[in-house]
């Protein structure tokens, strides 16, 4: 059982602007591993800033038993024109009935006014009759946040790993002209959450770089499956 600091540490930490401090700093601060970090500041956050009913699960038990079923990293491909977005994604651990996920995608365009080369999303997801839905908001706030959204068809072998899930997403771009845009996407589940912290740290921090041809072309060349 994880043992919560109380509310005057973790302000204090959560206090520092401008991400000087990072969930790992937090980690190493309160001498815990990263997921139980992530968990205690996922829990002062949505406490005081709650999210729609509409993802939480009837019971704690049935969004565990999500998490055993589907829990692990992902490797992430959206359609994009021409291009294929690559992104890293990590279903986490149940919250408040809710399956807390992590989705790091690589920047369309590169750019100066950020330091990393991949956008950082939080959100949840749920599974209702084959289909996952994700709801996730840009952790940067700072410019234009934006909002990412998928639907994709679970398969039916939910628990091997490589298996394609395919479906679509609806964000936006960047920019002072912000339009919608949408596209086919799939993932596929490289492991399951028992790894340790320097596994999870160099896999969802190091998404592929965006690959110039067609999304199906993509898929098809590298093994991934037909959509």
């Amino acid at each position: 059982k994880i043992k919560f600091p109380t509310d005057d540490v973790i302000n204090a930490v959560l206090s520092f602007k401008n991400d000087s401090v990072s969930v790992y700093d937090f980690a190493s601060l309160i001498k815990t591993g990263i997921s139980d970090a992530e968990r205690i500041i996922d829990k002062h956050y949505y406490e005081n800033n709650p999210f729609p009913e509409l993802l939480r699960y009837p019971t704690s038990t049935s969004a565990e038993l999500e998490v055993e079923l589907r829990g692990g990293t992902y490797r992430v491909f959206l359609e994009r024109g021409g291009i294929t977005i690559q992104g890293r994604m990590r279903i986490r651990y149940e919250l408040d009935r809710l399956v807390r996920v992590k989705l790091n995608l690589y920047r369309y365009r590169a750019t100066k006014k950020f330091p990393k080369p991949y956008h950082e999303y939080d959100g949840f997801i749920k599974c209702n009759d084959g289909i996952i839905v994700g709801i996730f908001e840009e952790r940067d706030k700072a410019l234009s946040p934006d909002f990412f959204h998928f639907t994709l068809n679970a398969p039916n072998d939910i628990a091997t790993i490589n298996i394609p899930w395919f479906g679509h997403y609806l964000s936006s771009t960047k920019g002072d002209n912000r339009q919608s845009v949408s596209g086919r996407m799939c993932i596929y589940r490289t492991r399951d959450n028992e790894q340790t912290d320097d596994d999870l740290i160099a896999f969802m921090h190091n998404p592929d770089e965006n690959v110039e041809r067609e999304f199906s072309e993509f898929l098809e060349e590298n093994g991934i499956g037909k959509v």
